[in-house]
């Protein structure tokens, strides 16, 4: 099955008690590994009875060796953390454009280091303990000066 529709199914099959009595294995494979397979069966008619054989003999001729079992619980898990990991990034990205904007506002010549030799721009990191102390210590440039 390709697309989303195989997590319900491998889900369904991986957690089946009645499947569990016969140490039964679920696996799900790459459609283009398996269309490859396919084809070195030549001229074989393409229907859902020959898919389901060449899937059978995929799994005989022990092609899963090599992948995983199916663990939908991990997965799911995973991709929650790392979708919620992406979602966070993006968020602090955006959050730090936008207190970069108002600080243009506020002081508009603030810049960082552009190397080591800069005497001229103070601060190597403008969201360093330094810069956010400077920035939230003094409200204007004649403060500082």
């Amino acid at each position: 099955m390709t697309s989303l529709y195989f997590f319900h199914v491998a889900n369904f099959l991986s957690t089946a008690h009645e499947l569990k009595a016969y140490n039964t294995k679920i696996y799900c494979i790459n459609p283009k590994t398996l269309h490859n397979y396919m084809k070195s069966y030549n001229e074989m008619p393409k229907n859902d009875f020959k898919d389901a054989w060449v899937l059978a003999d995929f799994g005989r001729v022990e092609r899963c060796k090599n992948l995983s079992e199916w663990r939908g619980a991990t997965f799911v898990a995973l991709q929650r953390l790392t979708r919620y990991r992406f979602n966070l990034s993006q968020n602090l990205s955006k959050e730090k454009l936008y207190v970069l904007n108002n600080i243009y506002l506020k002081f508009s010549n603030l810049k960082k280091k552009e190397g080591k030799n800069d005497t001229v721009n103070p601060f190597s990191s403008l969201f360093g303990a330094t810069a956010k102390a400077t920035l939230t210590e003094f409200l204007s440039i004649n403060e500082i000066i």
